[in-house]
């Protein structure tokens, strides 16, 4: 039971790991704060904008058309 335990650990931490990613891509790329970025990834997560790869252990966006600045303050707006 331990060995199962520690494989859905691994795959939590790498959850999280790719949210503090994609949150730091985002304020990266449009100069928000962290704060909004992770607001902006809770609205896509929301509305169903993101996939996780478990295996890869990242968020891709489920359309391009997310990326845009004007999505992003949409998202902002919320």
């Amino acid at each position: 039971m331990e060995k199962g335990l520690k494989g859905l650990r691994d795959i939590a931490q790498r959850q999280v790991n790719a949210a503090n990613e994609f949150c730091s891509m985002l304020a990266e790329q449009f100069s928000i704060t962290e704060d909004d970025a992770r607001r902006v990834f809770d609205v896509f997560r929301k509305v169903r904008a993101l996939k996780f790869d478990a295996v890869g252990g990242r968020y891709t966006l489920t359309h391009g058309a997310f990326w845009e600045p004007d999505v992003i303050a949409k998202a902002l707006g919320m």
